[in-house]
């Protein structure tokens, strides 16, 4: 029975239900529970489960890769970046995975003499495959469809709250997972959120960072609430050969739609752009971007923001359609189903990389990985990258949870050294000593460089078993 209680206007507007206590079947008992099976979370569940630890990778979609799968890696690519702005290239698990990718292909090279790592349509798929199967093979259970509605929280002997689980929903209904220690992957830090860890959801313009490199452009100016969010359109029935250079990159888009402004409710203003991606045959990729006054941890923000991108992503094929030679019967093909975004909350860690860090190449006694992408051209920061330390996985306040991505960032809006936090999730769960710090080595060379700078460190996680 669900009891209506009296409005509180001054919360939703429309006051609140409560539900009656109920008993929740428990669905499996792990060792590490992971939310999302993006980038981050496929890197972390593999990991622990190589360390023969009982894992449990848990995702909303139907196929495991995240932006990197089902998303389609809007703007950038598998690892397009890699042998630019990674000194050496990607190594360990990341390669691992490249590599079991390139072996898949059927075409290394497309029809503008790119390499295959940019051919969107085929990369995605392959990467869920790929995944699917190093799951398996580490022993990881999967369990898709399903999405993470709650956190279990509970008090610890001194009083302190600490995650022991998750509350799931799927077709089965509200079910429950029991884990020693839980890994948020979501990307936005929703677990930590809904466990009442402390959020940083928006960054106030800095003066002083008014030259700096690392601040993406437009990030640093106006609304406090700024980041990017986008979709992947694949456009089909081109015929390259009519087009010339009509349809090289510069061609197709003067053809796509302008930019474009709009305003999001809650949020502010945005503006919508459109950009020219991988040419495949009679195929070509369109990446749809949305920046602005946006936050990608609030439903209704990205509602919005959806609608906009997929009501601009058919004005392109319109477009191109209407005016680009060798386009005349092109349609929209596909529409990635989940979108990608860069910024949106992260948790206000035990500590938390600031622009500053990142300009000085900060040096920290517990470095988890070394982030050398900003000190790479195209990007800024200093040469040598910035350490990434083990507490910015950690959120304040509550035990017994990692975050992992891009919900344990930085302080402002860019992208890089998320990506590498998570091979540090394998050591917590492993020692099971009550009510004390577990000290373990990191094993945390996951391929940001070889330097090995973090080969010789060690982690301190708090970690609380029942």
């Amino acid at each position: 029975m669900i009891v209506m209680t009296s409005f509180d206007r001054t919360t939703t507007g429309y006051g609140f239900v409560v539900e009656p206590q109920r008993r929740v079947p428990v669905a499996a008992e792990v060792d590490v529970a992971v939310a999302g099976s993006g980038i981050s979370g496929m890197f972390a569940a593999l990991r622990c489960g190589r360390a023969g630890l009982r894992t449990l990778l848990i995702d909303r979609l139907g196929a495991l890769g995240g932006n990197m799968g089902p998303g389609m890696v809007v703007g950038g690519s598998f690892a397009g970046e890699a042998d630019v702005t990674l000194i050496g290239g990607l190594h360990r698990i990341p390669r691992e995975l490249l590599e079991r990718v390139e072996a898949r292909r059927v075409d290394p090279i497309g029809v503008d003499a790119q390499p295959a790592r940019f051919n969107y349509a085929e990369d995605v798929l392959q990467v869920s495959a790929v995944a699917t199967e190093v799951m398996a093979e580490a022993g990881v259970s999967v369990l898709l469809g399903t999405t993470i509605a709650d956190p279990i929280v509970v008090s610890g002997d001194d009083g302190e709250p600490r995650v022991a689980g998750l509350f799931t929903e799927n077709k089965n209904g509200r079910q429950a997972v029991r884990a020693l220690v839980v890994i948020d992957a979501t990307g936005d830090g929703a677990v930590a959120a809904r466990a009442g860890c402390p959020m940083i959801r928006e960054v106030a313009p800095n003066p002083a960072w008014a030259d700096s490199k690392i601040v993406r452009p437009g990030s640093n100016e106006g609304d406090p609430l700024h980041n990017n969010m986008g979709i992947y359109l694949l456009v089909n029935g081109i015929d390259w050969s009519a087009g010339g250079e009509a349809l090289n990159r510069t061609g197709i888009n003067a053809r796509l739609p302008p930019m474009q402004r709009a305003h999001v409710d809650g949020g502010g203003e945005v503006m919508l752009r459109a950009s020219a991606g991988r040419r495949m045959d009679g195929v070509l990729g369109v990446a749809i971007t949305l920046q602005g006054a946006i936050d990608s941890g609030d439903s209704s923000h990205v509602t919005q923001a959806e609608t906009l991108m997929r009501r601009f992503a058919l004005e392109c094929a319109e477009r191109l359609r209407r005016t680009a030679p060798g386009c005349e019967r092109c349609y929209a093909l596909h529409l990635s189903p989940v979108v990608g975004a860069r910024g949106g909350p992260c948790i206000d860690g035990e500590y938390t990389l600031t622009v500053e860090d990142h300009e000085r190449g900060a040096r920290f006694d517990d470095v988890l990985v070394v982030n050398v992408h900003e000190g790479r051209a195209p990007h800024a920061g200093a040469v040598e990258g910035c350490d990434v330390p083990y507490r910015c996985l950690l959120p304040r306040g509550v035990d017994n949870l990692l975050v992992v991505g891009r919900g344990a960032r930085r302080r402002v809006e860019r992208h890089g050294e998320g990506r590498g936090s998570p091979r540090a999730a394998a050591p917590p769960a492993r020692r099971r000593v009550p009510s004390r710090r577990c000290r373990a080595p990191p094993r945390a060379g996951i391929g940001l460089t070889p330097r090995g700078r973090f080969g010789c460190r060690w982690l301190h996680v708090r970690c609380r078993h029942p």
